[in-house]
């Protein structure tokens, strides 16, 4: 990528785009776990755009559940990663036709793997629907809105693990109310006194988190589309989808 990263720091594909690795996944375990690990991220923003859409709770579960095996067993996205794209895009696209294929077939009962496909609190993703759903985004508006939260959390949660592997973890935990500007975040010499440092050591390690944020959100961006002159644009549609 240009940006200091490496292999060991980045995973299994530091430079691979996902219709990439989506075209190995066949034949290579790393990729299959990569891919599957890139549409768990994606979980909740299907299954809040199927509730968006009418279904009920049981009914996006199941469709969510089945949508994401079936893409994977049948090895769709290794027939499309020749089209290329942006990621986000072809899922919901993807999406809408399996629900269009899904209705044709209302009759047939939905299968539901044993144990299912991804392993993520149900309950909770009702949970945060329901919290979220007193918002007026159009269904499209607001999938976009929850794939850029979907991609900050995958940030923050690389992050966070970087700082523990290195004995930092409270450091990243209290660092963190700056990197997201919360307004009730307390003082520069307050964070340094519960650290134990000098407040400029505090404001140094915080100037060097948010570079580190900026370069993994960029890596993450990368992963979803094809083409690395895509990165910037759809960074900024992301972030705009967050306004």
């Amino acid at each position: 990528m240009g940006n200091g990263m490496n292999a060991k720091t980045m995973g299994q594909f530091p430079t691979t785009h996902w219709s990439d690795f989506a075209a190995l996944h066949t034949a290579d375990p790393q990729a299959s776990e990569a891919l599957e690990r890139l549409c768990q991220s994606y979980w909740f923003p299907i299954y809040a755009f199927a509730r968006q859409r009418g279904l009920d709770e049981e009914e996006a579960r199941d469709l969510t559940q089945a949508f994401f095996e079936r893409l994977l067993a049948r090895q769709t996205l290794s027939k499309v990663s020749q089209d290329g794209g942006k990621f986000r895009y072809y899922l919901r696209t993807a999406f809408q036709n399996f629900l269009v294929d899904e209705w044709k077939h209302a009759q047939r009962q939905v299968r539901r793997p044993e144990g299912g496909w991804v392993a993520l609190d149900a309950s909770q993703m009702e949970r945060t629907w329901l919290t979220e759903s007193v918002r007026s985004d159009s269904p499209d508006r607001a999938y976009d809105r929850r794939c850029a939260l979907a991609l900050l959390e995958q940030t923050f949660a690389q992050i966070e693990a970087e700082y523990a592997e290195r004995g930092r973890a409270e450091f990243c935990q209290r660092l963190r109310a700056y990197l997201n500007e919360d307004p009730d975040a307390v003082s520069h010499a307050q964070t340094a006194m519960a650290l134990g440092i000098s407040e400029s050591a505090v404001k140094s390690e915080l100037h060097r988190l948010r570079h580190r944020f900026r370069e993994v959100l960029h890596y993450r961006v990368a992963l979803t589309v094809t083409d690395p002159g895509q990165v910037e644009e759809e960074l900024r549609h992301l972030l705009s989808a967050l306004a």
